[in-house]
């Protein structure tokens, strides 16, 4: 039945055992959820952004985990939409912003560069407005400047979602919040949604950039969101970058800045640390 709702209105399903499989796994991960907080089961590993103008850390991704005590370590595609379903969603984040943010400041009272931090963000969140309720309170406690946080939401959350979307990203960049849409060009691609929203940066899915080097037409494609986001004034960014080849194709087109294994993978806040304070030595230092 479950199955069944999710395809929509009249919708069916026919019976398998890979659905019971999945259903128990859906309801041990609700348990876990709900008592995840408590007992200090999320993690939040860092993945720096690199800059390769100033050839220097300019921000990082937070990417929440969960440590199941049954399941090991539970990647947020598993758990996030079993967090949006039972409500989750909004303790959960406003934990992983809180931790964030008090991560940043005692990286800057150790007198380590300022940096960015890029959160992702469920179009949930969004078309019930409940990012007000995770992102203010955070930004207030916090007392850090609202251009260091910067929401990410895919492109195809976004075409999905613009009409209920489009008040609160209003409202979050009025405030100095900075707006980024990620996977670019693997949905719709709508241009219109770059007039319509206050985007500030475009971030070039790995799907694009995993190729650039042996795919002509993933590289006329990167190629060309890089030039359309710089002619609007929008910093680039490109994710998954994983040879010195792909990275000087991207030197090469002005892409602005690049995360991936190349830079580093995502590591816990212990081992990004030591990461920023070797800035400047070498990317792969």
């Amino acid at each position: 039945m479950s199955q069944a709702k999710e395809h929509g209105k009249a919708g069916y399903a026919m019976f398998d055992p890979e659905m019971k499989t999945r259903a128990v796994e859906r309801l041990h991960l609700k348990r876990g959820l709900r008592g995840g907080l408590d007992r200090d089961e999320f993690l939040i590993y860092y993945q720096r952004i690199y800059e390769l103008g100033s050839g220097r850390i300019s921000g990082c991704e937070a990417l929440l985990r969960l440590q199941h005590p049954e399941h090991g370590l539970v990647l947020p595609s598993r758990f996030i939409p079993v967090a949006e379903e039972t409500g989750l969603i909004i303790p959960v984040s406003e934990w992983l912003l809180t931790t964030a943010y008090e991560q940043m400041k005692a990286w800057e009272r150790d007198g380590l560069p300022s940096l960015q931090l890029s959160v992702n963000v469920s179009p949930r969140q969004f078309n019930r407005h409940d990012v007000f309720e995770v992102v203010n309170p955070t930004l207030e406690r916090s007392g850090l400047d609202p251009r260091q946080l910067l929401l990410e939401l895919t492109e195809s959350a976004l075409v999905e979602n613009a009409d209920t979307a489009i008040t609160p990203i209003v409202e979050l960049y009025a405030r100095g919040v900075e707006i980024a849409l990620d996977d670019f060009g693997t949905g719709y691609s709508s241009l219109t949604y770059l007039r319509r929203f206050p985007i500030s940066v475009l971030k070039i899915s790995e799907s694009f950039t995993r190729q650039v080097t042996t795919h002509p037409g993933d590289a006329a494609i990167a190629t060309g969101l890089i030039a359309l986001a710089h002619n609007i004034d929008l910093k680039v960014v490109a994710e998954g970058v994983e040879t010195e080849e792909q990275l000087d194709f991207l030197r090469l087109k002005k892409c602005n800045a690049v995360q991936g294994h190349i830079v580093s993978p995502p590591v816990a806040a212990a081992d990004f640390t030591p990461l920023l304070r070797r800035q400047g030595i070498s990317l792969t230092a």
